[in-house]
């Protein structure tokens, strides 16, 4: 019974697997239907995502002029990336960054402080930063080339959630992660071990301390011990001698004074 219900359990699975790999069927609002009525097997795949990205309107009124656009200014500003080229006005003093984003330039930005050079570009043979640079006040009609740095990674969509290859990239990654867990665990074991040898070392010295100190305090105390006991003795030996000296003095004073009534 509980072979049979596992084998289920792995045909469940799999069957699983292999629907999740099957291409997503677009809805019937984007399939194109030929003049014999069957979709187009071209067209089951121009489903298009919502999640894609939306063409900006630099891109979609790209061949406009500036004033068809509505752009107000007195400077044009290009931006060449590659093979791309970008055009647009500003006005002096217009912060770059809103310029690039008001042409659909795509700018690799980082600490937006001028700080850290990524967005550092070539602009009319001087290097400038973008994200901290302004429209300089020239003269009417002089253009401003900005040379963009080009992007090495473009985010392009699949319009899947899921692919065969992320599949694959997903045990990958597990794969990788079990074994740094491995290589941590390690390194973090010796770490442990070389903390304990030196908490054991620290033990070890503060006893040894412990007892030099211990040693050495009995040590005086017998020495003030020894000491005390002189000074007592010696006292001792200085209160005996003045009793033997009092006691002969009285002794003669008793002598003489016994003469003295015999006369």
């Amino acid at each position: 019974m509980t072979r049979s219900i596992s084998i289920a359990l792995i045909l469940l699975v799999l069957s699983g697997v292999s629907h999740a790999f099957q291409p997503s069927v677009p809805s019937t609002a984007h399939r194109s239907v030929t003049s014999g009525g069957k979709a187009s097997s071209s067209a089951l795949f121009d489903y298009v995502p919502k999640w894609k990205k939306k063409e900006t309107l630099a891109d979609s009124a790209g061949d406009m002029s500036e004033e068809d656009k509505g752009l107000m200014g007195i400077i044009p500003v290009i931006f060449k990336q590659g093979n791309e080229t970008r055009r647009t006005l500003a006005s002096p003093g217009q912060p770059l960054s809103f310029v690039a984003a008001q042409a659909g330039q795509s700018i690799r930005y980082g600490c937006k402080k001028g700080e850290c050079g990524t967005c550092e570009c070539m602009a009319n043979g001087k290097w400038i930063r973008p994200c901290v640079e302004t429209v300089p006040d020239w003269a009417p009609g002089q253009e401003l080339v900005l040379n963009i740095k080009e992007l090495k990674n473009k985010s392009t969509s699949s319009g899947k959630f899921y692919s065969v290859k992320s599949f694959f990239m997903g045990f990958y990654n597990n794969f990788v992660g079990m074994f740094g867990f491995v290589k941590q665990r390690k390194a973090a074991k010796k770490n442990w071990q070389e903390r304990q040898e030196y908490e054991h070392l620290v033990k070890v010295l503060t006893a040894e301390k412990k007892a030099a100190r211990l040693a050495k305090e009995a040590e005086d105390a017998e020495e003030l011990k020894l000491e005390i006991a002189a000074v007592l003795k010696k006292e001792a030996e200085a209160a005996e001698a003045q009793r033997v000296k009092l006691t002969a003095e009285v002794a003669e004073e008793r002598e003489a004074a016994g003469v003295h009534q015999i006369r």
